[in-house]
């Protein structure tokens, strides 16, 4: 459900590049830690957290009524 609701968000806002994208819900979803994403990724700690950080900042930028929608969702509640 969480990734169906993230598709959806990324559909319509066109939100973030898709590496960033990629790092993020590697972190939200997936649960991993940034130094595993940086491991999978090949790339060093700093840039996936740059990537996360540009990811979440794009898609608040964009898109702030389908992020807000979502953090409730990923914190385990329901809207």
């Amino acid at each position: 459900m969480v990734h169906e609701l993230f598709e959806r968000i990324d559909a319509e806002s066109g939100c973030a590049a898709r590496v960033q994208r990629r790092a993020r819900l590697m972190g939200e979803l997936d649960g991993l830690d940034d130094e595993a994403i940086a491991a999978t990724l090949e790339q060093p700690v700093n840039t996936v957290k740059s990537y996360i950080f540009r990811a979440r900042d794009d898609c608040q930028s964009r898109a702030p009524a389908a992020c807000a929608d979502a953090q409730p969702t990923l914190l385990g509640k329901t809207p």
